[in-house]
């Protein structure tokens, strides 16, 4: 998940959100921030909502809790590895990398290790890193942020885009909705949303304007289940 806050509104909502999640992923946490700078890699819960709770006023949080699928479960393995100036989290697969779970290195691991991905997101060359991704099967969202560019990637899977007002959340699931009581009513509440299918879209963080979208081309675009 990624939260652009150029004008630091609250960013308090990201907690319960984590707090929810991490019901489900809870084989690896990681967090990078910006104004304030903060970056963590861990196994440990309580450390990284600790770093979290410590970035709420920050330009951008990008934060990502693991539910392995594929290598050990290891420091080495949980996400927000650096690659260039970016910062890279991916939820899905990795056809051509996925082995089984214990099994050392994860499927995006290796991916953001090998020579052809890192080459297009130094380069950002965003239309070859479609064809990497294309090459190698990779399923799912992946986020990638620096303090100067946020990329969003969709192959076979949507990215929410999430509209807080002055905060934009992206995300590979949508929200949960919030419920308050007013009048003796229960209402609920969701944030306006949209999504990125099959595409890599660049944002610039400052304003939370896009600045370039590159659509990948798929055969198959209806094959694998989208939620």
């Amino acid at each position: 998940m990624v939260a652009l806050n150029p004008r630091r509104g609250g960013l308090g909502f990201l907690v319960d959100v984590a707090d929810w999640q991490a019901r489900y992923n809870g084989n690896g946490y990681s967090l990078w921030a910006h104004s304030p700078d903060a970056y963590v890699r861990t196994l440990d819960y309580g450390e990284f909502k600790a770093a979290l709770r410590g970035v709420l006023s920050a330009k951008i949080v990008h934060y990502h809790l693991r539910l392995a699928s594929s290598g050990d479960i290891s420091i080495e393995n949980v996400h927000m590895w650096k690659v260039g100036d970016y910062y890279v989290s991916h939820n899905g697969f990795v056809s051509a990398y996925r082995g089984g779970l214990g099994d050392g290195p994860s499927d995006t691991y290796q991916l953001v290790m090998s020579d052809e991905f890192r080459e297009a997101v130094e380069a950002r060359d965003w239309e070859y890193l479609g064809e990497v991704l294309k090459e190698v099967g990779f399923y799912g969202v992946m986020f990638l942020t620096s303090p100067e560019s946020v990329v969003a990637v969709s192959l076979h899977k949507t990215v929410k885009v999430h509209d807080f007002g002055d905060v934009l959340v992206l995300s590979n699931k949508r929200l949960r909705k919030k419920y308050y009581r007013k009048w003796g009513f229960r209402f609920s509440r969701t944030p306006p949303s949209t999504s990125l299918m099959n595409a890599i879209a660049e944002v610039d963080p400052r304003t939370m304007m896009v600045v370039r979208v590159r659509r990948i081309e798929v055969d198959n675009p209806g094959y694998f289940i989208n939620y």
